[in-house]
């Protein structure tokens, strides 16, 4: 249990410093918030099972998010990675999508009847729930966005602006899925990944 509890206070500060990042006021209800919010750790290829709709926090890890129906259609199911920092709505219902650690992962989760001790600005809850979730579901097009992009180098460029630092996690397929390239030119890609990751 003290285990437990060292551990959230450890993690508690990259979450409220978020909070602070993404437009909230100082927390008037922290003692409440902190007692409601609980700690994930999942070991590398665990899935994240939670049966109930609940705000999360990656602190710590990298996440996979595959569409669940797709798998056995096309070459890569993969929608995104999600990476520290990220706060998403993870609702199991939604039985689309299911989610994979690819690292050690710590996760905050906070119940969404909790959320009104994040702010009592109601107003600024909706706020930071449009902005999580827009950021969230825009992820789900990156693909899509990617492939339209007519000019090869720029398509590449936001690729790998986005996901040079994860490729040892990536597959060539799921690769593919983003870039569109041959298997021919993957090397070369991972090769460029490593030049991003230092200039990053």
């Amino acid at each position: 249990m003290k285990h437990s509890i060292a551990i959230k206070e450890q993690l508690l500060p990259f979450f409220f410093y978020r909070l602070k990042e993404l437009g909230l006021r100082s927390c008037q209800h922290v003692h409440e918030l902190t007692a409601s919010i609980q700690v994930h750790y999942l070991a590398p290829g665990q899935r994240l099972k939670h049966p109930c709709p609940s705000l999360f926090f990656l602190v710590h890890g990298l996440i996979k998010e595959y569409h669940r129906t797709k798998r056995s259609i096309e070459p890569s199911s993969l929608i995104q990675l999600l990476t520290p920092d990220s706060c998403w709505i993870y609702d199991q219902v939604c039985f689309r999508f299911y989610t994979k650690a690819m690292s050690p992962t710590w996760l905050l989760e906070i119940p969404l009847d909790k959320l009104h001790l994040i702010s009592s600005d109601s107003k600024e809850i909706r706020h930071f729930l449009a902005h999580i979730d827009l950021f969230y579901t825009s992820k789900h097009y990156f693909s899509d966005f990617l492939r339209e992009l007519k000019d090869r180098n720029e398509r590449l460029h936001y690729f790998l602006e986005e996901y040079a630092p994860y490729m040892d996690y990536l597959s060539d397929n799921e690769i593919a899925l983003f870039t569109n390239i041959t298997d021919r030119r993957m090397r070369g890609l991972r090769d460029t990944a490593v030049l991003y990751k230092n200039l990053d």
